[in-house]
């Protein structure tokens, strides 16, 4: 289990570098949706996360989104490599079914 808390009292973050999304569909005042968010890419200083809006059926997208996020120094606010305990956390969570290599206009 990953605990947010262990990290950042080690002086660990999280900051997000950038944000690639495209509205596919409308979703509408008290619509359910359903959110899916996957871990795709990994690497020492570099997650990439996947988050995917459908409607509940999940059979029309609504809205797809790629996060890009590094870990910091909390005290410097400088760029760190991942600590050795995440990365080996990390690698179990990874979705390797999507390529990491297809664009996000391709995977839209």
């Amino acid at each position: 289990m990953f605990d947010f808390q262990k990290y950042y009292s080690e002086g660990i973050g999280w900051v997000v570098t950038g944000h690639e999304i495209a509205y596919v569909k409308p979703a509408f005042y008290n619509e359910i949706v359903n959110i899916r968010s996957t871990l795709f890419h990994l690497d020492e200083s570099l997650l990439r996360i996947e988050i995917i809006m459908m409607n509940q059926k999940q059979n029309q997208i609504k809205s797809l989104l790629w996060s890009s996020l590094v870990p910091v120094d909390l005290k410097t606010g400088t760029k760190i490599i991942h600590p050795i305990d995440f990365m080996d956390w990390a690698i179990n969570i990874i979705n390797t079914d999507l390529d990491n290599s297809v664009s996000f206009n391709k995977r839209l």
